[in-house]
Order: structure tokens, then sequence, then C-alpha cells
């Protein structure tokens, strides 16, 4: 009896929040909202099948935490780099070299108050979102700035 009820205890206490789930939370909670709530981060790893309490979210916000997410920007923008092979040679008559990319991004509905979406109808993506963001981006390749970010409502245009 024993056994079963440590067994019991430790399924409830089991809460895997992993790290992409930690990052979507982080940024889709942040994006646009100047003070994004540890409750609307709850919501967002809710939609992620996580049951998180705000204070188990809040003791996750740690150094380590700050180290990994700046371990993952790092990757995100070497991934970057390695994707996008250019010989530097041609470039090197630059002084910059702008990349413009425009996306549409479906979030969780529980964002609809904020970000109003309209969803996509394309063939084998099809989605009946409730909200979503436009992005639009200038990045500079060559001194790996970020010249320009523009994240309107799904239903704006950009």
């Amino acid at each position: 009896m024993k056994g079963q009820m440590r067994c019991q205890l430790k399924q409830k206490r089991k809460r895997k929040l992993s790290g992409s789930s930690f990052i979507k939370a982080i940024i889709f909670g942040n994006i646009g909202i100047e003070n994004c709530s540890i409750d609307t981060m709850c919501q967002l790893l809710n939609e992620e099948s996580v049951v998180m309490t705000k204070q188990g979210l809040d003791f996750r916000f740690t150094k380590e935490a700050v180290e990994f997410m700046k371990r993952m920007y790092n990757e995100s923008m070497a991934l970057f780099k390695n994707i996008l092979q250019v010989d530097c040679r041609i470039l090197q008559q630059f002084k910059s070299v702008k990349l413009l990319d425009s996306s549409y991004i479906s979030l969780p509905n529980s964002m609809e108050n904020m970000y109003k979406g309209y969803g996509t109808s394309y063939i084998g993506y099809e989605s009946n979102t409730k909200s979503g963001i436009k992005l639009q981006l200038v990045f500079d390749y060559l001194n790996q700035t970020l010249d320009q970010l523009n994240i309107t409502e799904g239903i704006r245009r950009v």
C-alpha cells in the first residue's frame, strides 16, 4: 500500500517541462506584452500539455535558465550562419547585406485577445487558429544585427 501511494505521489509531482516548451512560453508570452505574467505563461504551457503552477514555473527562472536561453540564442544564430552559406569573397565589397523576411505564425487560441489571427488555408496546413502574429524583420547578415523587427496582429497588414 505504501509503495503504491509513493508511486502515485511521484506521478502527481512529475511534471515534464521540456526546454522547447519553456522557450515557447517565454517567447510567445512576451511578444508584444510589456509585463507578461507567469499565469499567462502557465496557460501557454497548459496548451502544450504541461501542467504547472505559477510557483513551479517561478522556481524555473534561475541563473541556469538564463544561461540556457543564451545558449539557445547563440545556437540559433550559429545554425542560421551554417544554413546560409554565402561566398564571403563576393560580400567583401559590401558594408551590409540585408535580409528581409515576413512570416505569419499561428499562436495558441488563448492569445486571441492580444493577437487576432485568421488561420491558414494552405493545402496540408489548414488551421482555424483564432490567434496569430505577423513578423517582419530585417537582418544584416554581414554585421549579424537585427535592424528591424515589426510584430503585428495576424489580421493587420504589415
